[in-house]
């Protein structure tokens, strides 16, 4: 099936109202999961799985000063990354946006945490997935957003 980009966008929001449920890193992605069916009206989980850096950004600073606070990549250790993404356990995510570069921002309240795309590369950086039966996955890169 074909999807319009509003479309594609639009499926990210699948997201809002879930809760980071759980987080761990790999050898080479991290994992995250939402849901679990404790957010009312939501009755599956989604998973997020991530190959590129990603940013948390202190929301009263984020658009402001572009100030990154910690960024994530390949030099993280597993248990630098666990004792940090760990805090945000149980946060809902009240907003999700997907830009032009196809990077996702997940707005936690405090923090945005932004997953940054290559825009000039077409590796996947990033697959939402639901346990919905049906349900598209959505892949992104920085030259194309899809669902498959």
């Amino acid at each position: 099936m074909n999807y319009t980009q509003e479309q594609l966008e639009n499926m990210a929001q699948r997201l809002t109202g879930t809760k980071l449920a759980y987080a761990e890193k790999n050898a080479d992605n991290e994992s995250f999961d939402f849901g679990f069916g404790e957010t009312a009206g939501k009755d599956f989980t989604y998973a997020l799985h991530v190959t590129c850096s990603f940013d948390v950004i202190p929301r009263d600073e984020a658009l402001e000063a572009g100030e990154r606070v910690r960024v994530f990549g390949y030099d993280a250790s597993a248990a630098e990354f666990q004792n940090y993404i760990s805090a945000f356990f149980g946060k809902e995510i009240i907003r999700v946006a997907v830009n032009e570069k196809n990077d996702l921002w997940l707005d936690l309240g405090d923090y945005w945490v932004v997953f940054d795309t290559d825009e000039y590369s077409d590796d996947e950086a990033w697959r939402l997935t639901g346990t919905a039966p049906g349900a598209p996955a959505l892949i992104a890169s920085g030259m194309e957003l899809r669902a498959e």
